[in-house]
């Protein structure tokens, strides 16, 4: 039997969300396209510069712009609580900054090795896993426990997980298109459903209906 999906509600909470704080969201978003623009420049200066200087800088600009990263998952999590948001939201605990980096790390080896190995193991371990962040940020897991909790969690769904990962490339790509500014709303939006969806499969809201899986549904 096949698991009953409906993409509807994750988006029209973030959409809710997202008309009461936009001025907020959209600010967010500016930094953290500003972050991933000047990342990218260093990037190009270091390589193409050579020097152990630039590349000092550029590793410790990637290790700031995953810093305020943690910051801004927490902004997204406050959001779809219906918690105040503030700006001070985006300085995360430092303690947390390596448990994140290195679950990062698993994460991208997992996806990568999978991709080289067939693709289809590495689209598998990217969703599993696609929350390990959120659970590092908000419940402050070790490293490796955020990916078992991530793998766990999410066992089970992973057509409608699928589903959904490709709903937030759409809404996006029409964010792109609509003068590249629609962005600046799509993607706060696809964010907050993301980590609205989190807060389902933790069992924090009531259970997701859309994401029921049947008796005798594969467990993927």
């Amino acid at each position: 039997m096949q698991e009953q999906i409906s993409l509807s509600a994750p988006f029209s909470h973030a959409w809710e969300k997202f008309k009461q704080n936009p001025g907020f969201l959209i600010g967010i978003q500016l930094i953290i396209i500003l972050l991933s623009v000047i990342e990218n420049q260093l990037s190009e200066i270091s390589y193409d510069a050579g020097s152990m200087e630039w590349n000092i800088l550029n590793l410790f600009f990637l290790g700031v712009s995953i810093y305020f990263s943690m910051g801004i998952l927490r902004i997204y999590l406050k959001c779809t609580d219906g918690k105040p948001l503030d700006f001070n939201d985006i300085i995360s605990s430092f303690q947390l900054f390596l448990k994140y980096f290195i679950a990062q790390l698993i994460y991208l080896a997992a996806v990568i090795i999978g991709m080289i190995v067939f693709i289809l193991p590495g689209l598998f371990f990217g969703i599993r896993l696609m929350f390990f962040g959120y659970l590092v940020v908000d419940e402050e897991l070790s490293a490796t426990e955020a990916i078992k909790q991530s793998f766990s969690m999410t066992k089970g769904y992973f057509w409608p997980l699928l589903g959904f990962s490709a709903m937030i490339i759409l809404i996006n790509i029409a964010g792109f298109l609509f003068l590249v500014v629609g962005l600046l709303v799509t993607l706060p939006v696809s964010s907050i459903a993301v980590a609205y969806l989190y807060r389902k499969l933790r069992g924090e809201f009531s259970t997701p209906s859309f994401l029921n899986v049947q008796a005798g549904d594969p467990e993927i």
